[in-house]
């Protein structure tokens, strides 16, 4: 009686999952293609590009960010979601000349979701305390 039941109950779940595999097929892909749309980022411009050539940025891996300038950074400019930092070069370049060539500061969060990093302006802050907060 015990395999009987067995037996029913797997040619149930065979025959499910036989109904539902070609929408979980169509939904994984889905997925997979929202998901590769999603995190795939917009790369620089030529005119990025060549800014970036003319005035090589600092890297700076505590912050997973970019330093313009050759000062103490008083402003940063934080990435919208799919945009690469290096596309941010004209106008980090830009602000940087017309603050008399201080530091601009280009910022990445992971994934590109801000809600993911939370206390990265605490953290900029504490260190570059001559970055100013302005709402």
């Amino acid at each position: 009686m015990a395999a009987l039941v067995r037996a029913c109950a797997l040619a149930l779940c065979v025959r499910r999952a036989s109904a539902l595999g070609p929408a979980v097929g169509v939904g994984g892909v889905a997925l997979g293609g929202f998901l590769g749309w999603a995190f795939q980022g917009v790369g620089p411009s030529p005119e990025a590009r060549a800014a970036m050539d003319a005035n090589p940025p600092a890297a700076v891996p505590a912050l997973d960010g970019l330093l313009f300038g050759c000062g103490a950074p008083e402003v940063a400019l934080y990435c919208g979601a799919k945009v690469a930092p290096a596309s941010y070069a004209p106008l980090a370049c830009a602000v940087s000349d017309e603050l008399g060539g201080a530091g601009v500061l280009v910022l990445q969060s992971p994934f590109n979701v801000y809600a993911f990093k939370p206390a990265r302006v605490e953290a900029v802050l504490a260190a570059y305390p001559s970055a100013t907060a302005r709402g």
